[in-house]
């Protein structure tokens, strides 16, 4: 039998990756691998917690002191800090007039708006990295 999970998640992957940072990865491209990979182990991470997501201090012990959760730690990690590079490259180029239209443009304008009021900023660098991650972890779910 054939495993069309790398498949599935390869393109849903690539759907959301083009609304949200406007490129698209090739098939085979090894950060996209990595990056389902790194998505996959966070999800199941959060499976193997079954019955333990009810009582939050057994839940610590038995999910989050694992080996694997250290692995899904310094995944994420890197997986954020990729982010954070795409944030950076979107925020270089967001007063280009030949820049693409995407989701990261748009939070980024909106941003800038907030800033430029002086408002309590609520669209940050940091949370955009963390809806990110949460985007891709729920689509490839």
């Amino acid at each position: 039998p054939y495993n069309l999970h790398y498949d599935l998640a390869t393109s849903v992957l690539n759907v959301m990756w083009r609304i949200v940072v406007g490129e698209r990865f090739a098939m085979g491209d090894p950060h996209l691998h990595e990056h389902i990979n790194s998505l996959a182990m966070a999800l199941t991470l959060v499976e193997q917690g079954g019955f333990l997501n009810y009582t939050p201090v057994i839940q610590f012990i038995g999910t989050f002191l694992r080996f694997k959760a250290l692995k899904v730690g310094l995944s994420m990690s890197r997986r954020l800090k990729h982010y954070k590079n795409i944030i950076t490259q979107h925020k270089a180029t967001l007063d280009d007039p030949a820049r693409g239209n995407d989701y990261l443009y748009e939070y980024l304008k909106e941003s800038h708006r907030q800033a430029q009021r002086e408002a309590d900023v609520t669209f940050t660098d940091q949370q955009l990295q963390w809806l990110m991650s949460d985007l891709f972890i729920v689509g490839l779910d």
